[in-house]
């Protein structure tokens, strides 16, 4: 059977888009070339020229293919004399450049799992765990899911240390060994409300330790006084039904706005802004190298200026 040699995957989904890419050089045992936006001619020169020793993939990672790449692929067969590889994160399928792609390429798409879509989710979790010859019940594979949501980097790693410590795995050890990423940032995020810099240090330091990005931790604390600052905005514009409030602040579920009123009741608009705008300039910092080990006091620096 002939191994094709030009590949397209697609997808928001950059771990499996990168696990899909992995074994297609495996399966090849082709040294990897990569490419970036903009070098599509030299990455269809690499695929098309042979190689001396052994096969060389070139991989073309890229937000979008431009029209004009149709062109530059139309002399990309099947049958080159090495892989070439298109990772694409989106392409109009309508369009003729994808048409003409699909009807030559190895095609494969990988977009994020919503968060909201348990049942995919834990078919993935399942598949994965099984694979590593991991047992989970019921219950370890709700937790795990909702501990980790579709990160699925994350996932896996967390799956292969699992496997490592035991191919059985009880809930409680699966809490001790696994943190709940969602619950812990709520935590940090409800120290970092009432100026607790010592907890959101401890909290902080904790999810590092246990291989969480920054980028993780600040997107769930981002998240959290988003939701706050909406709710805070719904009732200094007066809205009183939790529903209503619900609504506005794209909640799902209005039981929660009883609590989440009670905790930004003693919070003006202008201090929750400023906040997710400190965070989000964290996470710019961090996109531009900030070392993980800063994080935590940098957390607690806002943190006391809500304590003082």
């Amino acid at each position: 059977m002939t191994l094709a040699m030009l590949y397209l995957i697609t997808g928001s989904d950059r771990f499996r888009v990168q696990e899909a890419t992995t074994a297609i050089l495996k399966q090849h045992q082709a040294q990897r070339q990569t490419f970036g936006e903009g070098e599509l001619s030299d990455a269809v020169a690499t695929a098309m020229t042979p190689a001396l020793f052994g096969k060389i993939a070139a991989v073309c990672t890229a937000k979008s293919l431009k029209p004009e790449s149709e062109k530059l692929l139309k002399h990309a067969s099947p049958d080159l004399p090495n892989p070439l590889i298109l990772e694409v994160e989106s392409l109009d399928g309508r369009t003729k450049l994808a048409k003409a792609l699909k009807a030559k390429a190895q095609c494969y798409q990988f977009d994020l799992i919503p968060n909201w879509d348990r049942k995919t989710l834990s078919a993935e979790v399942l598949r994965r765990s099984r694979l590593l010859g991991l047992t989970l019940t019921s219950d370890c594979l709700n937790y795990l899911v909702e501990a980790v949501g579709n990160n699925l980097g994350r996932m896996q790693q967390e799956l292969e240390l699992l496997a490592t410590y035991s191919p059985t795995i009880t809930l409680e050890t699966l809490q001790v060994l696994v943190p709940n990423l969602a619950q812990s940032a709520f935590q940090m995020a409800d120290s970092l409300r009432t100026g607790d810099a010592a907890s959101t240090i401890e909290i902080c330091r904790g999810l590092i330790e246990r291989g969480i990005h920054p980028l993780e931790i600040l997107g769930a604390l981002a998240a959290q006084f988003e939701r706050w600052l909406k709710v805070r905005a719904a009732l200094d514009a007066g809205k009183a039904d939790r529903h209503e409030i619900a609504t506005f602040a794209g909640i799902a579920n209005p039981n929660q706005i009883y609590y989440l009123s009670q905790e930004v009741a003693g919070l003006e608009f202008e201090y929750l802004s400023g906040f997710l705008v400190a965070l989000h300039d964290l996470q710019h910092h961090c996109k531009r190298g900030l070392e993980r080990e800063r994080l935590p006091l940098k957390l607690a620096v806002l943190a006391s200026f809500r304590g003082s």
